[in-house]
């Protein structure tokens, strides 16, 4: 179990160092909505990771592993892919463990999806300017309604790698107390 926990961690420092990556370079090249959904990629990844850092520590808490095995074997192969393998965890749920300890968590993860999705945020705000008095829209990056997406986009991708770099240590931080946990809860030979 602790080998899981700890592959789960690296696939996600990984994934979210990419993502970070990617995001910080479209957003300087001035593609806000790539920029925009990679960010919020990486803000799942972040809520993935503490989502299981949550999950460890109520182990070390409880003193008792429960299902955490199961837990983390959906995380590592959930897929609603093939019917063998078991379901995934709902990114909803990771948003909820960091909305705990972390109030405005969700209301920032919404305001990421306003633009990752093709709604207002995501199209007419960001690709066109209505000229009313004429009549006529301007389709192309729209400078004004820009600004908004910037900040969200900058301050979500660095309050994410603050919040993930925390976890994945205080992950480190616990390993030792968790394997003695995994070696107490294991039967006997």
């Amino acid at each position: 179990l602790p080998f899981k926990v700890l592959n789960y961690r690296e696939v996600l420092i990984w994934r979210v160092a990419e993502l970070a990556r990617v995001a910080l370079q479209t957003f300087e090249a001035q593609q806000f909505a790539a920029a925009v959904v990679l960010t919020r990629a990486a803000v799942e990844t972040n809520a993935a990771l503490w989502y299981l850092d949550e999950k460890v520590g109520t182990a070390l808490m409880q003193k008792k592993l429960g299902d955490l095995d199961d837990c983390v074997v959906r995380l590592l192969a959930g897929t609603y892919a093939w019917e063998e393998f078991p379901n995934p965890i709902r990114v909803g749920k990771f948003v909820a463990s960091v909305e705990r300890s972390v109030p405005g968590f969700q209301e920032q993860y919404n305001r990421l999806s306003e633009y990752a999705h093709p709604n207002a945020h995501g199209t007419t705000s960001l690709y066109s300017t209505i000229d009313r008095e004429n009549i006529l829209i301007d389709f192309g990056l729209n400078d004004r309604n820009t600004k908004s997406a910037k900040a969200i986009c900058i301050v979500s991708l660095s309050v994410t790698l603050m919040l993930f770099e925390r976890t994945y240590n205080h992950l480190s931080d616990v390993m030792p107390d968790f394997v003695a946990l995994c070696e107490r809860e294991m039967p006997p030979l």
